[in-house]
């Protein structure tokens, strides 16, 4: 037997290249084998070359779903998830073997494989794509590092205004667990003067993103709101592993930037009163107010 061995008088063959491969001997007595021959063998010596991974490196994700590229099929190939730092997993290293349709030329796009890894929430890995072509070829592997696994939800609390409140303003407070990739606060009309602009969604923006609180800021994309109108507002957060928070909403809430209005005023300028009565009108329901006598004349008070 004569097995895996290299010709004496080896050929040159093209890379890329089907052949058919015909084996003949003839023993000393001058008698002839009959010929045996292989059929659409490939001479492939390229390397495949796995392009367009995810997830990227310092991605945040709350899943295990993996996209790649493979250039050409392969035989075999894996994912390889370790652990490098956050929270301890003691299954790391994950090496999760390709299969089926998985070692297949083109592009897998967020793709669960059939042999997904269980990870740990808070981990940091680095995820390894490796494979091997039908003709034994290796590609290069190809490494995403400080890959964190994430599947905590945002945290949005401590939101103001609050339900039933009244304001003149537009800014908000709300504080966040953890830093955010986006978010919004929206003004819904639902009650009192009209608003043709209402729903009114402004995304958040730089440093509102952050974690921690935000008390009584003036939003970057700031609403323009109706006096008179009566809102729901609505605090919403994905973070970076797309991690939605709870959404907060508070409702009833009143913009009202009118003065309050007094008339009818009693006693009257010039007047004389034996009593200390008042009167007066409100053209609304106020929260505070006074009523002030100021001696400017007459005996010493």
């Amino acid at each position: 037997m004569h097995t895996s061995i290299t010709l004496t008088n080896d050929p040159t063959l093209v890379d890329g290249t089907v052949y058919s491969v015909a084996f003949n001997c003839t023993d000393a007595a001058s008698n002839a084998a009959t010929t045996v021959t292989s059929t659409s063998v490939t001479y492939d010596t390229t390397n495949p070359v796995i392009s367009s991974v995810a997830p990227a490196t310092s991605a945040f994700r709350n899943s295990a779903q993996v996209s790649y590229t493979l250039s050409e099929a392969c035989s075999s190939g894996s994912i390889t998830w370790t652990q490098t730092g956050g929270t301890a997993d003691g299954g790391s290293p994950h090496a999760q073997a390709l299969t089926g349709t998985e070692l297949n030329t083109g592009a897998h796009n967020s793709i669960t494989l059939t042999n997904n890894p269980t990870l740990v929430n808070g981990s940091i890995y680095s995820v390894a794509f490796s494979c091997i072509d039908l003709a034994g070829n290796a590609a290069t592997t190809v490494t995403s590092t400080n890959v964190t696994h994430d599947t905590t939800l945002p945290v949005i609390s401590s939101v103001a205004p609050t339900t039933g409140s009244s304001t003149k303003l537009t800014q908000v407070s709300f504080t966040f667990s953890e830093a955010v990739a986006s978010g919004s606060v929206t003004w819904t009309r639902t009650g009192g003067s009209a608003d043709g602009g209402s729903p009114h969604v402004q995304a958040l923006t730089g440093g509102e993103l952050a974690t921690g609180a935000h008390t009584n800021i003036t939003l970057t994309n700031n609403p323009t709101l109706v006096d008179g109108a009566i809102y729901t507002i609505s605090f919403n957060a994905t973070d970076a592993a797309g991690n939605a928070a709870t959404t907060i909403s508070s409702t009833g809430i009143t913009y009202d930037t009118s003065a309050p209005v007094i008339s009818a005023v009693a006693p009257t300028t010039g007047s004389s009163t034996n009593s200390t009565n008042v009167s007066f009108t409100f053209s609304e329901a106020v929260a505070s107010g006074t009523v002030t006598f100021t001696r400017t004349g007459g005996t010493a008070d």
